[in-house]
Order: structure tokens, then sequence, then C-alpha cells
């Protein structure tokens, strides 16, 4: 049975039994590897039977490509940024390390699927080889955004962004694959290190024109 619900104007869409099915998916895709998962395990784990799966996906190959598309999508991440900016370079910068490692966390599981899968499988290869360089657009452009009135003239915004997403999702590895970061107890703890390390090398010095 597939439970249903309106939003806005009227439009449905499928909540209840759509989710459950790529939820469960997700987790033994990236826990047990994605030939060693059958639709049945997926059915029973979602707690539906297996033609209710392949009625929503239609084949194992779909399933696990909306399960992609589902836990990374970057319009959810665009969706969550802020539109308007304090002026004050620091806490701008805090306020997009914390959106930067907020969602890389919460896909913690789909980012441990993929490197688990990247090698052999192709689905997984072609979406890795897209979803890199629109978090990338994403992130440059919303640094650029709030630092470029602050920022010195000479800044190639693409290698600041890439700079600053990847402490992040280095860390986000590092988790996926070993439960924690080696390098760091808290990333809390220490994302006003990177905003001080990132920030001396792109504002203008005090006092230059």
């Amino acid at each position: 049975m597939k439970v249903c619900a309106y939003i806005g104007d009227g439009k449905m869409f499928r909540t209840t039994t759509r989710t459950k099915i790529l939820n469960a998916a997700l987790e033994l895709f990236s826990n047990n590897g994605y030939r060693a998962t059958t639709t049945r395990s997926i059915a029973e784990k979602a707690g539906v039977n297996e033609l209710t799966l392949f009625r929503n996906f239609e084949t194992k190959e779909n399933l696990l490509k909306a399960v992609l598309d589902h836990n990374f999508n970057v319009e959810d991440i665009r969706e969550s940024a802020p539109t308007s900016w304090t002026g004050d370079p620091e806490k701008d910068l805090e306020t997009i390390c914390g959106l930067i490692s907020d969602n890389l966390s919460e896909r913690e599981a789909i980012i441990k699927l993929m490197l688990r899968e990247q090698a052999n499988n192709e689905i997984v290869h072609e979406k890795l080889h897209v979803m890199p360089a629109l978090m990338k657009d994403f992130i440059v452009g919303k640094v650029k955004e709030a630092l470029s009135p602050h920022a010195r003239e000479d800044i190639d915004w693409d290698t600041a962004g890439v700079f600053l997403a990847s402490h992040f999702i280095r860390s986000r590895m590092w988790g996926a694959m070993l439960g924690e970061d080696p390098f760091h107890s808290s990333e809390r703890d220490h994302i006003k290190f990177v905003i001080d390390i990132f920030l001396n090398g792109i504002l203008k010095e005090e006092g230059s024109i």
C-alpha cells in the first residue's frame, strides 16, 4: 500500500513506501555491497513485499540510481543554503562550513556506498563523475557570493572553494570508511581553525587599498 500526501497547490507525492525502500536499500548497499544485496532482503528491511519494490522501481539497477539521486540531491542542499549574508566574513564562512559539514554528515551512508562501489559499479562510477562538479559549483558560488566584497582581487575562486570543501569531504570519507576522522576528534571544534586558515589567505590585508 502506498501512503500519499499533498503539498502546496494540491500536488501529490508518494512518501512512506518509496522512502522506506530507498532507506533500506541504502543501508544494505552501503553495508553489504550492491551485488551481495538482494531485492528480497531490501523488501524485508523496508517492511514491504518484493512485488511492491518492483512496482516502484522495476529493476535493482533503477533502485540503485534512485538511491544515489535521492541521497545526493544538490538541489536539496541549495534549498538549505542562506540567500543573504551578514557581511561579517568569519560569521558567513562559519555558516557555509556548517552547511557543508552538516550535509555531508547526513550523507555519510551514501558516501560509504560510493567509495565501496565506485571501482566496479558503472552506475556509481558515472554518478561520481557528475556529483563533485555540481557540489563544487555550488560551494564556489556561495563562497564567492559571501566573501567577494572583502577579498583580494587576485583570488582564484575555484581553487578557494575546492580548498574549503575538500577539508570536509576528506573528513567525511574517513568517517565513512573508519567510523571517525583520525585527524580530528570533533569537526565542530576545528571549523574555526579551518576558517582562520582560509580567511588569512583570502581577505585583503588591513589598510590595503
